[in-house]
């Protein structure tokens, strides 16, 4: 009895929690090596961050800069709104909510005045649009002054060192005594004086003739339009410059985050990674659903305001509506926690499908990450502001990832109501009803693409409908298939495996109306699976490969599959040069061990990073693996690989290990049964998705099939993939009912 007791404490102590909490410790002190190495060679990029804060300067008030519409729409709003009314056109927005963020942003600034005298009031926006316009240009000399000072006293410097690196013997006669302009400087004049010459015009044409003029109710209209300039709306010469300024000021605050971000990098890490395990062993505890909930928001702010604390967020007070919403909930939570408690739910209490599943997703999240710092200071100028984009959305999943756990039990619920109205008792008015759905859901992805939504959204959002309908015929349909199938009864099977190819083909549908058929083939390879299962893995296979000799058959016609089809088989006298400089790269990155090293990869090549001849610009979401491959060598890319299988093939295999004792007809009577059978089938497709995902776009990296670009979840760069990826871990991999 005793020697029971003390194994089963050993199993507590050593078991999953523990063998949990050591994952976790390893994922750390890995990805804290890894930020050293990006760390160390991080001061040519640097630079043109620095840049980039210098050209910000010229609107480093912004704040102190309310927008003249904005402020006349607050203060003067009874005349913008007769004279809109007189001339049929709406200038300021109504609405509770817009009225309210638009006094959340101008705060105490708006001061009301006489609106009855109109003289008055368009004499005030007079003296307002003379004073921005030189308060605009006066921003510019200082500013201009300011980098032509900083380019002088950088060029001193240089000169006063090399003199000071000359031996006494030589000749000084060889020096001219007339002080020679560095030609930065001579640039930056020369900039100015065309700034400042455009503007002066500008001011003489359009803004003069209005301050100047007498006051008339017609100036009203006149003087909208010059604000709108100044403000930065409009096609003239003074909104584009405008919009430039503001734009210069917006990277300018990018870009003092990632300085910050690269300076307090390990601890940044180290917050978030605290905030994850936090998290999660908070969603595990045996309370409320709603003090999970609220405990959450708490953690999360918290964080933010560390890391705000560090200079790599904006204030969390800058956004005054969120923060009076939070406060808002906290108070109506109190109120229910307190005299309403029998409406909360009870607690619940889960574990993790495997040990490895959370600090596997900490883990290649933040890898991922670390490869787009890298590529953000060393890679094309175009990106170099990557890496701020998808830190910001590394954050907000951590915070996605116990709020799907909390919100699973629900989202089973609506995912079994909707596969049952798919995939339940099936009537010609029901079966036309479907049908008549999935062309509506086609056309909202063709509206979707027709409002440039960009593709990678609605890809993803493709994906993840197709994984749910998929799920509920797997439910209803897939076992009463496979039956028949092996029961000899071929022809009756076939009609229940007509549901999976009509959801291929409204699938394919919306794939092709949104222009994207990269996930096409992924969600193609994913029901040659399912359909394996049912008919055979003989017929799968052949399933497979008639699947790519259709794509190869058709795909030479169509523009950009055929480019890619062309670039396979020719890498070096196609169109499209990308699989030439993967190749290429590989082959450079092959000839060292390890690679070139973290932080050390040329991914320009020998170009300079003004001209970045190097990679393809899609590396941060296409070429995942090369860029691998790049930082350890080609051992270090395919270990990361079969890293990244194994994590995810745990996942498969904790289905395959559970779902025996469920599937079975007794159990699928209960409905507590059924709800478990759709998470195992969700969390089986995610995981069988990943798999083909993360295996196809490496494919394409080495050749061995065409160009697809899909990217590699979790570790490409990607803000609605790693959200949706996210979503899918939480919900079926952190808070598994404990049966």
């Amino acid at each position: 009895m005793q020697s029971t007791k003390s194994s089963e404490l050993l199993r507590r102590c050593t078991g999953t929690p523990g063998l949990e909490a050591a994952f976790f410790v390893l994922a750390l002190l890995f990805v804290l090596w890894v930020a050293q190495g990006v760390q160390q060679h991080a001061q040519d990029g640097e630079r043109r961050w620095q840049k980039d804060r210098d050209s910000g300067l010229v609107v480093a008030d912004k704040a102190g800069l309310v927008p003249l519409t904005v402020l006349w729409c607050q203060r003067d709003s009874n005349l913008i709104r007769e004279a809109s009314e007189a001339n049929s056109e709406a200038r300021c927005r109504s609405g509770m909510w817009t009225a309210l963020l638009s006094w959340v942003r101008i705060g105490q600034e708006v001061q009301k005045q006489n609106e009855s005298d109109s003289s008055i009031v368009l004499q005030a926006w007079q003296k307002e649009v003379a004073a921005r316009a030189q308060q605009w240009q006066l921003r510019w000399k200082t500013a201009d002054a300011g980098q032509i000072n900083a380019a002088l006293t950088a060029e001193a410097s240089s000169v006063s060192d090399s003199q000071a690196a000359l031996p006494l013997e030589s000749d000084q006669s060889l020096l001219s005594l007339e002080p020679q302009l560095p030609s930065e400087v001579l640039r930056l004049q020369a900039l100015s004086n065309e700034r400042m010459t455009q503007w002066d015009r500008w001011m003489k044409d359009v803004v003069l003739p209005v301050t100047q003029s007498p006051i008339t109710i017609d100036q009203l209209e006149a003087l909208w339009y010059v604000g709108k300039s100044l403000d930065g709306s409009g096609s003239d010469v003074g909104a584009r410059m405008v919009r430039q300024s503001l734009r210069a000021y917006e990277q300018a605050a990018r870009a003092g985050f990632l300085q910050k971000i690269v300076g307090y990098l390990p601890w940044l890490l180290l917050g978030q990674w605290l905030f994850t395990v936090l998290a999660t062993y908070w969603m595990r505890a045996r309370i409320a659903p709603l003090q999970q909930f609220n405990g959450l928001l708490c953690l999360g702010l918290l964080f933010w305001f560390a890391v705000f604390a560090l200079g790599a967020a904006p204030s969390p007070f800058a956004y005054q509506l969120f923060m009076m919403g939070l406060g808002l909930w906290m108070v109506l939570s109190w109120v229910v926690v307190h005299f309403y408690p029998h409406v909360l739910p009870p607690p619940l209490y889960g574990k993790p499908v495997n040990a490895s599943w959370i600090p596997g997703w900490w883990l290649f999240t933040a890898t991922g990450w670390l490869l787009l710092l890298d590529q953000s200071l060393n890679f094309h100028e175009r990106l170099r502001f990557l890496a701020l984009e998808q830190w910001w959305a590394w954050c907000l999943s951590a915070i996605l990832l116990p709020l799907a756990a909390l919100a699973a039990p629900w989202v089973l619920n609506w995912v079994q109501f909707l596969s049952h109205a798919l995939w339940g008792r099936r009537t010609f008015f029901g079966v036309g009803l479907r049908w008549l759905l999935g062309a509506l859901v086609v056309s909202a992805f063709y509206l979707a693409h027709r409002q440039n939504i960009p593709q990678y959204v609605t890809g993803e959002l493709l994906k993840m409908v197709f994984i749910v309908c998929l799920c509920g015929w797997c439910v209803w349909k897939m076992p009463l298939a496979a039956q028949l199938w092996h029961a000899g009864h071929a022809r009756t099977s076939v009609q229940y495996l007509l549901g999976a190819m009509s959801l291929m083909l409204l699938a394919s549908a919306a794939a092709f109306v949104t222009s994207d058929k990269g996930p096409l083939l992924v969600m193609a390879l994913l029901l040659a699976v399912l359909l394996a299962t049912v008919l055979g893995w003989t017929g799968g296979m052949g399933l497979l490969i008639l699947g790519f000799a259709a794509i190869f058959l058709v795909g030479v016609e169509l523009d950009v599959v055929g480019e890619r089809l062309q670039a396979w088989r020719n890498p070096f006298t196609a169109d499209r040069d990308d699989m030439a400089r993967l190749m290429w790269f590989q082959l450079e990155a092959a000839r060292y061990e390890w690679g070139f090293g973290v932080g050390q990869v040329p991914w320009c090549g020998t170009a300079r990073l003004d001209v970045c001849h190097g990679l393809p610009l899609q590396l941060q979401s296409d070429y995942t693996f090369t860029a691998i491959m790049g930082w350890w060598g080609p051992w270090g890319a395919w270990t990361w690989l079969l890293l990244f299988s194994a994590y995810v093939y745990r996942a498969l295999v904790y289905c395959a290990r559970v779902s025996p004792a469920v599937l079975t007809p007794l159990k699928l009577l209960e409905p507590k049964v059924v709800n478990e059978v759709t998470a195992i089938h969700l969390l089986f497709l995610f995981a069988v998705l990943v798999l083909m995902q993360t295996w196809i776009t490496t494919a394409g990296n080495l050749g061995w099939l065409p160009l697809t670009g899909v990217t590699w979840p979790l570790m490409s760069y990607g803000k609605s993939s790693l959200w949706i990826t996210t979503l899918f871990v939480g919900a079926w991999g952190l808070r598994r009912p404990n049966a």
